[in-house]
């Protein structure tokens, strides 16, 4: 159905999101989806036709929804002390994670990502974010996300931020 780079991760969800919202327009068996050099184009059967200006719509509001992992390594991390949580503004979507603070630890209590980015694979990039914001200001870490804990597990470079004894079950 869809001709897409057969290299990367981004491109792969950057496909099934396309791929979704043309399901939802009911438009995705009409035409033929090709992303070259970053946009996307849709190439129409000449009987087949359609609601072309719903659908290159569709494409255009998927392709802007897309944010790649350096996209968003490359914005800001507002800090809100008084609500102890940390985030990161993603067009409409809003990445949160909140956090207690105790001298020189911080606790990561939980991580609210909203589905639209979850979706994306943006998970892992901004735990990835926060531990670096953890890692700058010289604390300790408590994990308790099971989340961040899974992260943890699974890059034990980012361990040496855990406060001595603290096991990631």
């Amino acid at each position: 159905m869809s001709n897409w780079p057969s290299h990367g991760g981004e491109a792969r969800a950057q496909q099934a999101h396309t791929e979704k919202v043309l399901a939802v327009h009911g438009c995705f068996r009409r035409g033929k989806i090709q992303q070259h050099r970053g946009s996307l184009t849709l190439n129409w059967d000449k009987k087949n036709g359609g609601p072309q200006r719903a659908v290159l719509l569709a494409l255009r509001h998927a392709h802007e929804e897309t944010v790649r992992t350096d996209d968003l390594a490359k914005l800001p991390l507002s800090d809100d002390t008084e609500a102890r949580r940390v985030a990161v503004q993603v067009s409409q979507h809003r990445a949160r994670m909140e956090y207690d603070r105790s001298s020189d630890r911080i606790f990561l209590t939980l991580l609210d990502m909203p589905k639209a980015l979850e979706e994306q694979g943006l998970v892992p990039p901004f735990i990835e974010k926060v531990l670096e914001w953890v890692e700058s200001n010289k604390w300790k870490l408590v994990p308790t996300d099971p989340r961040v804990k899974d992260y943890l597990r699974k890059h034990p470079s980012w361990q040496r931020l855990l406060v001595k004894g603290v096991q990631l079950r």
